[in-house]
């Protein structure tokens, strides 16, 4: 829906969501905490997308 109204690639959006999240997981790292779960899941769902 998100590519659709922004007249975006499917599969370019997916790649930088897929981004975002990895990127997000590794700060949290880096800030010496934990990688919340979510972040993990959401790179996991976009996976098949690439």
């Amino acid at each position: 829906v998100l590519a659709e109204t922004l007249a975006l690639d499917r599969q370019k959006l997916a790649l930088w969501a897929f981004a975002q999240a990895v990127l997000s997981a590794w700060w949290s790292i880096e800030d010496g905490g934990t990688v919340e779960a979510r972040w993990l899941t959401i790179a996991q769902s976009l996976a098949p997308e690439m």
